[in-house]
């Protein structure tokens, strides 16, 4: 191998990097706080403007006035964060990240009344999960498995709810957005 191609061969294989800026601040007031508060099922025909523009209320009226948008205002859930998806590595690099495998867990109070939404949910492929947290929301990049359930326990005092396994695979977690608010609140009509 002469110079020139070994320089090449060198160029194809070292990967440079480069990170996006850390932000650093010193004063802590801005921390989100945890638990899945409300949610939302966006089909993936809206997926693209919403995920274009997912700060602006008009976006989700625009996609919940013509049925593209289930919001559920009322929720109680968990996030696991990931668990990373890896392959052999190449060299001295055992293994390498090659995505996510994620799990959102909801608990939804109102039970009876949701049982055929429920059920219509099961089983699609064409929805992706929106949660909120404090402030921020998180739009998943494809779209979710959903594995509605329904248990019921011998304790008198606990409530009959449905609770869902989310699950989906992706390179990275979703981006947090600032929720607007107003969208994820209950409407009745």
């Amino acid at each position: 191998m002469n110079f020139d191609n070994l320089i090449r061969f060198q160029r194809a294989y070292d990967c440079d990097d480069t990170l996006a800026p850390y932000s650093c601040v010193d004063c802590l007031d801005f921390l989100e706080h945890a638990r899945i508060g409300s949610g939302a099922f966006v089909h993936k025909s809206a997926y693209a403007a919403i995920a274009a523009d997912p700060e602006t209320d008009a976006v989700w009226d625009a996609a919940i006035t013509a049925g593209k948008v289930i919001i559920l205002p009322n929720l109680r859930g968990t996030y696991d964060g990931g668990a990373p998806v890896t392959t052999p590595g190449y060299g001295r690099v055992k293994d390498k990240t090659t995505g996510y495998n994620f799990t959102a867990n909801i608990t939804d109070p109102v039970y009876a009344a949701n049982y055929d939404f429920y059920a219509s949910l099961a089983g699609t492929s064409s929805y992706h999960f929106v949660f909120l947290t404090e402030t921020q929301g998180h739009l998943t990049q494809v779209p979710v498995n959903v594995a509605p359930k329904n248990p019921v326990t011998d304790n008198l005092d606990d409530e009959v709810t449905w609770q869902s396994d989310i699950t989906w695979s992706a390179k990275f977690a979703p981006k947090p957005f600032l929720a607007p608010q107003a969208i994820f609140q209950c409407i009745t009509p």
